[in-house]
Order: C-alpha cells, then sequence, then structure tokens
C-alpha cells in the first residue's frame, strides 16, 4: 500500500477503542488518545 496513511480522526478512534478495551474510562481514554 504505497502512501497508506489513515486519516487521524480514525487513529484516535482506534486508540480510544483500545483504551476503553482495557477498562479505562472514556474521558481517561479521550485524554491519552488526544
Amino acid at each position: 500500500f504505497n502512501g497508506f496513511d489513515p486519516p487521524p480522526a480514525r487513529v484516535f478512534g482506534w486508540r480510544v477503542l483500545e483504551l476503553k478495551e482495557q477498562g479505562v474510562s472514556e474521558a481517561e481514554a479521550t485524554a491519552v488518545a488526544d
């Protein structure tokens, strides 16, 4: 995939989801992912 670069919003969403799966609250996940 030449130049494949997911938009920041998608990356942000994935990071929040990953953190929430680890038991982090949504507010904390948003703060960390940002």
